[in-house]
């Protein structure tokens, strides 16, 4: 019986998921926690096209982009808003 290993090193095409949909990280509606970090280091960002608004405060509160990529209704895994940002490099 052969290993997964052993049929990954001999197989010529390598599967990987998710490979042709948009990263968030090039997404104009993408903001990372850290402003003063890169957008390249940050593992984790906030997505601006989804929130709610404090009624009392004015104040938004935007969702994580991974529950956003997480969730059907919103961006999904197929990035359904993704809105290329021109002023980012497309990896």
């Amino acid at each position: 019986m052969f290993s997964k290993v052993f049929f990954r090193y001999i197989s010529p095409f390598s599967i990987i998921k998710n490979m042709k949909n948009p990263v968030c990280k090039n997404c104009l509606n993408f903001s990372p926690l850290d402003e003063s970090s890169s957008i390249e280091s940050s593992k984790f960002g906030l997505c601006t096209k989804f929130g709610a608004k404090n009624m009392i405060t004015g104040e938004i509160k935007y969702d994580s982009a991974i529950n956003c990529r997480n969730d059907a209704s919103k961006c999904s895994n197929f990035g359904f808003h993704f809105a290329p940002n021109p002023t980012r490099s497309i990896i």
